[in-house]
């Protein structure tokens, strides 16, 4: 990475919008086209944020007399986001949807469109038990509560069937075609036609939460509360669990580019070379990544195309560093911990989420030698 930039202190000044939000954000979805940016807040309103920046970095960068380079500040306020108002209780969840359009579902359930310019339009009532998790890859939308799951195919009937005992938490793998469920101290997979089918279950070593898929649906990594994260190799039929976490791993991701896991719960970024997993004892594979600090990492997100992970710790520092390297660039020096990290699809825009705001950095590509 570059390190000729200006200090920290100003650098998210310089290259970010900020929205202040009435309710803390839970969540962070980009629509396919990029153009716009959802924040569910715990309130069940929702932040709907236009993502065109009319002052891009890289139209403000220059070269000082001693040839340094430079970025000039921002001439304009950000354009208002708009707050969509509660069609449920909160909180709320959003994916992307079909159209250039967000689905989104509230605690009771119930799941809406939410169009570009605010819109919401209503697809399911809410239903007798709350939600636990919402999904959707391809054309094909999972909603699951306490006692059912729900398939819904873009075209196509729609299936149910009753909720796995003690489901928890779910996710579509990356085709859409297998779905895997936290049901207390076990990871379940049912596929997408017979959702309540549990064909493959292993054991966890405790309760399961958030659940990753590697984009080539090779490996699944989820949270275990209190012991750790676990990790299953789907093709070789392995498993292993990472413990010694000083806080839960509740934000976990796979960098395609990179070929790595990454988590947070460490006080410094937690990789692991997937090629080397950390499987029967084996930790030739961890990966020391960025600096070692003294309060836990609370989020991370994975570079869609660089070997570049996103982290925010608990201090509300925000960093990029490349996996197996120490050095990293300090966007945020401190703040409000962050609730959630989103890259954009091109890896150009940066989400945050916070309990008081929700910002957009924009990154130009002067700030990266390589990765």
């Amino acid at each position: 990475m570059n390190r000729e930039t200006p200090s920290a202190l100003l650098l998210f000044e310089l290259l970010a919008r900020r929205w202040a939000v009435p309710a803390p954000a839970v969540g962070l979805t980009f629509n396919a086209s990029q153009s716009r940016l959802v924040a569910p807040l715990g309130d069940g309103s929702l932040a709907l944020i236009d993502c065109a920046d009319p002052e891009p970095p890289e139209r403000r960068i220059g070269v000082d007399e001693a040839g340094r380079r430079t970025i000039a500040p921002r001439r304009s306020e950000a354009r208002p986001a708009t707050i969509v108002p509660a069609a449920g209780p909160g909180p709320a969840r959003a994916v992307r949807g079909a159209d250039d359009e967000f689905l989104v579902a509230w605690h009771d359930a119930s799941l809406a469109r939410l169009d570009a310019a605010g819109g919401v339009h209503p697809i399911a009532p809410a239903g007798s038990a709350p939600l636990i998790a919402l999904d959707r890859r391809g054309a094909t939308t999972l909603t699951l509560t306490e006692d059912e799951v729900a398939m819904r195919p873009d075209a196509g009937p729609e299936v149910r069937a009753r909720a796995p005992s003690g489901a928890r938490a779910a996710a579509l793998s990356p085709d859409g075609a297998t779905i895997a469920f936290g049901c207390g101290d076990w990871i379940e997979f049912a596929q997408r036609a017979t959702p309540g089918e549990i064909v493959r279950r292993r054991p966890a070593a405790g309760p399961v939460g958030p659940i990753a898929w590697s984009d080539d649906r090779a490996f699944v990594a989820a949270c275990c509360d209190g012991a750790g994260l676990a990790l299953l190799d789907l093709r070789k039929d392995r498993f292993g669990v990472v413990a010694g976490f000083p806080a839960p791993p509740l934000s976990i991701a796979f960098s395609r580019p990179a070929n790595v896991l990454v988590a947070s719960g460490a006080y410094r970024i937690a990789a692991w070379d997937l090629d080397r997993p950390p499987f029967d004892g084996d930790r030739s594979g961890a990966l020391e990544t960025g600096r070692a600090g003294v309060v836990a990492v609370v989020q991370v997100a994975a570079h869609p195309t660089r070997r570049l992970v996103a982290a925010a710790t608990a201090s509300g520092q925000i960093v990029i560093a490349e996996p197996g390297r120490p050095d990293e660039l300090v966007l945020k020096a401190s703040g409000p911990a962050p609730t959630g990290l989103a890259w954009s699809a091109d890896g150009g825009l940066l989400a945050i989420a916070a309990p008081d705001a929700v910002a957009l950095a924009t990154l130009p590509a002067a700030l990266f030698k390589s990765g």
